[in-house]
């Protein structure tokens, strides 16, 4: 049996910058998995700096080797999760970064193109947060501050150096305890809500890239098990059930695949239920070994996965271990 390559997703995020104590950026990455949808993932973070930030994450990328690279950063004032869609070779800092520079005018890479698009699938990720109740939106600008500097960078990286890796950035909102001096009104999302948001995220990337990948070596998602045979031979074999009826199911995917779809989709929403279940002593442990059992039976591999990372972080919440202005 041939050995499964474990994959790799990092998931970068910014150091405290412009007066701020805390990143949500950071905070919501420190509080992921360690696996989303069976691939690892790998944390790092970046100083708010020029020149720093690029060689920090040339250097996570030469470390990790990864499939799949998330960039995000804080956008004090937005409304909620914004998937930016478009880079610009172009410095011009409004404030100070970390370290006292503030360059004006300045190209990310001397003699680089203007502009890198994300490979990131930012409408299938908007539409994905939007069915799990999280404000988001495509944004055409990432600024021309350390963050927009970051997704260049990183797309020049890939477009040069690491062509089978897709990546791209996101920006989060500040969290509510940021805006307590901040004029009333100002947006703000719950910590929670942000790291769900980047799960998804992540999961949403991972599975295009499967997909992608499944498409270009001419593979096909295994059938359901009442479609495991080709209609002819199952015809002749005796198999019951009418012809009609073997025709519609040949056309889509069966109970089992509609299922696994749905429950990666909303694997957040999971995520969050089974947090409430470890809050509670009485069904804590008759939960856990259900789901256990259920992660053991379940053939569907997208639903074993979704259970794997409910259950982490569960028990990541139980045990009390884990976390629960200005864009850069």
């Amino acid at each position: 049996m041939a050995k499964m390559i474990q994959r790799t997703i990092l998931i970068t995020a910014f150091d405290s910058f412009g007066g701020e104590s805390i990143n949500p950026s950071w905070m919501a990455v420190s509080a992921l998995p360690d696996e989303i949808c069976g691939w690892t993932v790998r944390k790092v973070q970046l100083s708010t700096a020029f020149g720093k930030a690029e060689e920090a994450l040339a250097a996570a990328m030469k470390e990790f080797s990864p499939d799949a690279v998330i960039c995000t950063g804080q956008a004090g004032g937005s409304n909620g999760i914004r998937l930016e869609r478009v880079a610009i070779n172009l410095i011009d800092a409004r404030i100070p970064d970390n370290d006292g520079a503030q360059p004006v005018d300045e190209p990310v890479v001397k003699d680089g193109p203007a502009a890198y698009f994300t490979e990131l699938p930012v409408k299938m990720m908007l539409e994905r947060l939007g069915d799990s109740h999280i404000q988001a939106e495509i944004s055409n600008s990432a600024g021309t501050f350390v963050c927009n500097t970051v997704m260049y960078y990183l797309l020049h990286l890939i477009r040069r150096k690491y062509k089978k890796v897709r990546g791209g950035f996101i920006h989060v909102p500040y969290i509510p305890e940021q805006t307590a001096d901040k004029p009333e009104g100002t947006p703000s999302m719950s910590l929670d809500k942000i790291t769900d948001a980047l799960i998804i995220c992540a999961a949403t990337l991972i599975e295009s890239i499967e997909e992608s990948e499944r498409k270009k070596s001419g593979k096909v998602k295994a059938p359901a098990a009442n479609v495991s045979k080709p209609r002819q031979e199952r015809s002749e074999s005796g198999d019951s059930g009418s012809e009609e009826n073997n025709k519609k199911a040949a056309k889509g995917p069966g109970v089992i695949e509609k299922g696994a779809a749905a429950v990666h989709k909303n694997a957040p929403v999971v995520k969050r239920e089974i947090r409430k279940l470890a809050k509670n002593p009485v069904v804590r442990d008759v939960a856990f070994e259900a789901l256990e059992s259920a992660n053991k039976v379940i053939p569907s591999r997208k639903v074993r996965r979704v259970i794997s990372v409910a259950l982490r972080a569960a028990r990541i919440h139980n045990a009390g271990k884990g976390p629960d202005n200005g864009q850069q």
